[in-house]
């Protein structure tokens, strides 16, 4: 009987433990397995996210998604300006250049400049809530802003007759061109004629293009261009008056001076079309000859 107590207790305690043990780890291993099945789902929902916010950040680096000119319209990223410090994007070249005719016109649809148009809105419905001393002064004012329009206005017809001594001074070398391959006379005596009306314009247009650029402004690169704008043109017009003075010494009898009024008439030619050409860069924007 003994024999058999002791027979029997080793096998009993070692199986005993042995189910325990299979018992614990197959609780615990379960938990384990549905922890690690966890982690994974959530390490899988990261890496998922990585890319959508990959794809999300060029999107939040334009300072505005939409064109404020077509409003309903998506920016082209490769279109833009800068306007005050901030970048600008459009949907396409064509309301590239409407924006940068009146920039101001376009500010509320645009969130970068939110908050200015917001304080501006701000002064102009609380500005003019004064006592009639000061209505009286602000009448004052007003009448000066309107003699200042009225100062502006010869301005406004610079479009109009910026195209007289482009074209005069233009035919005028080309006239004096074919008069040194033809050495016919007439064609000397269309060169001065067309020189004298150019002359006579370029004083008016030279005049009402410096009225016009007193009073516009030019966001970034197109502000160095109204600059050199108004240098050439002025420029030009200059040369202009000296070809007319040439063409009457030459007129006189002064054959000496006829070599002289050719150089000067082909350099003012030369002047007037690269100045014609930052004008139209102005109107147009900088890659307006881009195919």
């Amino acid at each position: 009987m003994k024999i058999s107590k002791l027979m029997t207790t080793p096998v009993v305690l070692p199986s005993s433990a042995l189910v325990l043990a299979c018992l614990f780890f197959l609780s615990h291993g379960t938990a384990w397995a549905h922890g690690a099945e966890e982690h994974g789902e959530d390490a899988s929902e990261q890496a998922g996210e990585a890319p959508r916010h990959a794809e999300e950040a060029p999107e939040r680096a334009l300072t505005n998604t939409m064109c404020p000119v077509l409003t309903d319209e998506a920016v082209d990223p490769d279109i833009s300006v800068v306007y005050q410090g901030k970048k600008v994007y459009l949907c396409c070249a064509k309301y590239r250049r409407l924006f940068l005719q009146d920039p101001e016109a376009y500010l509320a649809n645009l969130p970068q400049f939110a908050a200015m148009a917001t304080n501006d809105k701000a002064k102009e419905e609380h500005g003019d809530g004064h006592e009639k001393g000061e209505a009286e002064e602000h009448d004052h004012e007003s009448g000066h802003g309107g003699t200042a329009g009225l100062l502006k206005l010869p301005g406004k017809f610079h479009p109009l007759l910026v195209h007289f001594p482009i074209a005069l001074i233009l035919v005028a070398a080309l006239a004096e061109l074919l008069r040194m391959i033809t050495r016919r006379p007439f064609f000397s005596e269309t060169s001065r004629f067309l020189v004298y009306v150019a002359a006579l314009s370029a004083l008016f247009t030279v005049a009402t293009g410096w009225i016009a650029g007193a009073g516009a402004v030019y966001p970034g690169e197109l502000s160095q261009t109204l600059f050199l704008h108004r240098l050439l043109g002025t420029g030009a017009g200059v040369l202009i008056l000296l070809t007319a003075g040439l063409g009457l010494l030459v007129r006189l009898g002064g054959t000496k001076h006829e070599r002289k009024y050719r150089m000067v008439l082909f350099l003012a030619a030369l002047a007037v079309g690269v100045t014609g050409h930052l004008g139209a860069t102005l109107v147009y924007g900088t890659n307006y000859f881009g195919l």
